[in-house]
């Protein structure tokens, strides 16, 4: 049974008009870098050169400083970038280590230019900018190295979004930005919205793509104030793929964890039943480089999960007097057990459907913590519970020229994975080996052209998709039926 298909196709077109010094904004999930230039006395220095290069693959832009010594770079990947402030009868005046994250403004601090000779150099590296100076927007990012470092089970990077400020979890709503609906909020991947946008009831909790460690540079969460160029919701996250520079670099890594020396889990050790297994391997690796120095450059990455696993299942079942119609019960003057056969009562045979359906429940009661003792009783067992789950990325960064520049990801992943509990049958909460699953393929793209032709006029176009099936299947086999319609999706 195909529940529901999640398919997007997203075409996103910017056009920023503004001389240097105006306000504007970045669209998801690129940045800004903005400042002003000032001589010794603090005055504003009109006409003088902004370069600004990307460290990582040495691509360069350049803007010349307003009449109010103002200059604004729009619409920037994220990276490490430095600028070069230079007018004749000054100093040159770089500024080094200019951290630029996703979905974030960064006000470089005024810029001082001294009088000199323009071969000379003053070099400031760059400070952290905790204060958000830019924008009114709050945001938080998680940077790579805190997604390398910190502890994150199964590999998921989105598990760190509660740590963000204004951001809260809880059992019963899951996680929430400033007590909002999870359906406020919009996550995006490279501009492209992944969620699963047909149920949506776990906005933040749940993406059909299940992004892991190497797919993901870094994020960042805005709460509050976001501008429309960042598309719905009140709340945004957006998450940005990791992209290649100028120096290769990789990382390779292989976990294995078993049950050997687990101990059984206290309930079934108590009933009597065997310790649940668990095998499970993770591994994959990601590389980064150039194909063409300073103009193309590459990045992909591939992570597997083989889980093969089994859980303690409790269900409630029958007992022997029952499944022939014998209903018990204890009186309440003297607790003595009373019975009396509902079928001999009204002169019945058991049906023979029901009958059909009670072969399929096990007799045996082994949790005298479940049902009521008389007619119903405990059955525990494990049950299996297995995972495999594929994830692969690959992204491309042009720079073609001075004006022009391209970027690409196309991701995508599969998930089979065993629904015990999910009752899709009558029949599915007592079989070892669960008869529901899934079985889901997702395709990700997003692409971007970056066009600059002077300093005062940029534009930018992103297209993307996200086709997102999600698919719940059942192997149980069902007798001859007909149903007319399309809004039956269970024959039990």
């Amino acid at each position: 049974m195909d529940l529901h298909r999640n398919w997007r196709v997203s075409l996103l077109v910017l056009l920023a008009l503004g001389v240097s010094g105006l306000s504007a904004f970045a669209q998801v999930p690129t940045g800004t870098i903005e400042g002003t230039v000032k001589d010794s006395q603090g005055l504003s220095i009109a006409g003088a050169a902004v370069t600004l290069t990307n460290e990582g693959t040495a691509k360069t832009q350049t803007d010349i400083t307003s009449s109010r010594g103002s200059f604004q770079f729009t619409y920037l990947n994220v990276g490490i970038f430095k600028i070069e402030v230079s007018k004749a009868g000054f100093k040159t005046s770089v500024v080094s280590g200019i951290k630029l994250d996703a979905s974030t403004q960064y006000s470089v601090p005024p810029v001082t230019l001294e009088i000199g000779a323009a071969t000379d150099t003053i070099t400031i590296e760059a400070d952290a900018n905790l204060v958000r100076t830019a924008g009114a927007e709050l945001t938080g990012t998680v940077e790579g190295k805190q997604i390398e470092q910190l502890p994150i089970l199964d590999r998921d990077p989105m598990q760190l979004l509660s740590l963000q400020a204004g951001v809260s979890q809880n059992r019963r709503s899951g996680t929430v930005i400033n007590g909002q609906r999870q359906s406020f909020s919009n996550v995006t991947l490279d501009g492209i919205n992944i969620q699963d946008n047909y149920i949506r009831s776990a906005s933040l909790d749940y993406t059909p793509n299940y992004l892991v460690m190497s797919q993901v540079q870094e994020f960042t969460t805005t709460t509050q104030n976001a501008g429309p160029q960042a598309g719905i919701g009140s709340s945004q996250v957006s998450v940005v793929t990791p992209s290649g520079t100028n120096n290769w670099h990789g990382e390779g890594f292989w976990y294995y964890r078993a049950d050997k020396l687990a101990a059984n889990d206290w309930f079934n050790d108590a009933n009597g039943i065997g310790k649940p297994n668990l095998l499970q391997n993770q591994g994959g690796g990601h590389v980064g480089g150039p194909v063409i120095k300073d103009k193309l450059f590459v990045y992909g990455a591939y992570e597997l999960l083989r889980r093969r696993q089994e859980i303690p299942t409790n269900t409630t079942v029958l007992t022997s007097a029952a499944r022939t119609g014998v209903f018990q019960w204890r009186a309440t003057s003297d607790n003595s057990l009373q019975s009396l056969d509902l079928l001999s009562l009204r002169g019945l045979a058991i049906d023979p459907f029901v009958a059909g359906l009670l072969a399929r429940v096990p007799t045996t009661i082994n949790n005298s913590s479940i049902g009521d003792g008389l007619n119903t009783g405990g059955y525990s067992f494990n049950q299996r519970n297995n995972r495999t789950r594929d994830n692969t990325s690959t992204r491309l960064d042009w720079n073609a020229s001075t004006h022009h520049s391209f970027s690409g990801t196309y991701a995508w992943n599969r998930d089979v994975v065993d629904r015990p509990g999910f009752s899709l049958s009558l029949s599915d909460t007592y079989d070892a080996v669960p008869l529901n699953f899934n079985n889901d393929k997702e395709s990700f793209l997003s692409t971007s052209w970056h066009w600059t032709p002077s300093s005062n006029f940029t534009n930018e176009v992103r297209f993307g998709f996200d086709l997102a099936p999600i698919n719940f299947l059942t192997n149980q086999k069902f007798g001859s039926f007909t149903v007319s319609g399309t809004l039956f999706n269970n024959p039990d």
